[in-house]
């Protein structure tokens, strides 16, 4: 069984990886059949990552029942702002309504490493890219996983699944490397003294800038 859940992890990642290239194009109808002699395996496990595809947003099955993969460009990325917003204001006053000693600790943990590597002047910037994105990961999976919602947990492992098909796509901007930091730094500190309106504030902050990078960035590739 856990053979067969893996096949199906490896083929829903093999997918999504066709899809972000644009090997497979946004729109493109796709049959079990095909990705049978596309990958090599059975229908089984791509029936499964099929399946998990559909719940996250990857494909959609059409009125003629067939399957067809989703567009995700600059008007859904504009769409997933106030969703993405509502959502990461509602995880940190959870997690702060929430809070324990083991909580807080991991918190003042993670302010400390982005204070830190924020000062840092010696790391290249693959390395800086490369480490405030762990952050910024590690950050987000806290507030969801800390505010103790499964159904707020759900909801974000949906979205960040179908944002994944931009940020993929897009290189982060090094000068927004720091800024991001800025925002996340202020966002724990906020946390850490259980002061609601400035962790909504600054994590309404680092949402729209974050988004609004990358929906430039598209913008400017569409004009070209």
């Amino acid at each position: 069984m856990n053979n067969k859940k893996s096949v199906a992890q490896d083929i829903l990642s093999c997918i999504q990886k066709d899809i972000i290239s644009g090997e497979i194009a946004e729109g493109e109808v796709i049959t079990e059949r095909m990705l049978e002699q596309r990958y090599g395996v059975s229908r089984t496990p791509i029936k499964e990552a099929l399946k998990q595809l559909s719940l996250e947003g990857w494909v959609e099955i059409t009125p003629r029942s067939e399957t067809r993969v989703t567009k995700f460009g600059i008007e859904e990325l504009k769409e997933t702002l106030p969703i993405r917003t509502a959502l990461e204001k509602i995880a940190v006053t959870l997690c702060m309504q929430r809070m324990t000693d083991k909580k807080r600790e991991a918190f003042q943990q993670l302010l400390n490493e982005f204070e830190a590597l924020n000062l840092c002047t010696t790391k290249s910037n693959e390395e800086l890219l490369l480490e405030y994105n762990s952050l910024d990961n590690r950050f987000h999976n806290m507030i969801y996983t800390y505010s103790d919602s499964k159904m707020l947990l759900d909801f974000n492992t949906r979205l960040r699944s179908m944002l994944k098909r931009t940020y993929h796509r897009i290189p982060l901007d090094y000068n927004r490397i720091h800024t991001g930091m800025d925002e996340l730094i202020h966002v724990l500190r906020a946390v850490l003294s259980y002061d609601i309106v400035m962790a909504e504030a600054n994590i309404t902050k680092h949402v729209i800038n974050s988004i609004d990078q990358k929906i430039k960035v598209l913008e400017k590739r569409a004009e070209n």
